[in-house]
């Protein structure tokens, strides 16, 4: 495997010679194999750690003005990350009921011509709200007049990973 950069790659991202930096890396939305592979694919740009994987776990879908979104919802789904794919397939796996769906750049700042895109997409297909991630949440919310929900994720790394920084923390200590 070929590495040029960190992937999803853009500005905002580290380039690959700083891995020789890195104490361990933490490949997201992984099974636990897959870090170790990680780690071997970092080593001929200096990494020495070693590599965890981290699963990527949905909570509750909630809607800004309060209140859970029930799964069979109708939704529009609208996302500024780097992998939308893998939002959708949660929201899909959730239970939602995918009206339309709006990907935007990551990183993206959402302009007001994106807010009319989106309110004008919402408006047009008969969702009972418009689904984001936190990180897009937080950037559209008191900006767009349409009943917006998160769904929020949290990062679970496998139980080698906690192992490893207690044992860093515990030299720390010492």
């Amino acid at each position: 495997m070929l590495f040029r950069s960190l992937l999803p790659s853009d500005r905002l991202r580290e380039p690959l010679a700083a891995m020789a930096r890195a104490h361990a890396a933490i490949l997201t939305g992984a099974t636990d194999r897959e870090g170790e592979t990680l780690a071997e694919a970092l080593r001929p740009y200096g990494f020495a750690g070693p590599g965890f994987a981290s699963r990527t776990v949905p909570g509750t879908p909630r809607r800004t003005d309060g209140g859970d979104l029930q799964p069979g919802a109708r939704v529009l789904l609208v996302t500024a990350i780097a992998r939308p794919e893998a939002f959708a397939a949660t929201a899909q796996s959730l239970g939602f009921e995918i009206a339309g769906e709006l990907r935007f750049p990551d990183h993206h700042r959402y302009p007001p011509a994106s807010l009319a895109r989106i309110a004008e997409a919402w408006r047009e297909c008969g969702a009972e709200a418009v689904l984001t991630t936190s990180k897009d949440r937080v950037k559209l919310q008191g900006q767009l007049d349409v009943p917006l929900a998160e769904l929020p994720i949290r990062a679970e790394p496998e139980p080698a990973f906690w192992q490893w920084l207690d044992g860093g923390l515990e030299k720390l200590k010492a």
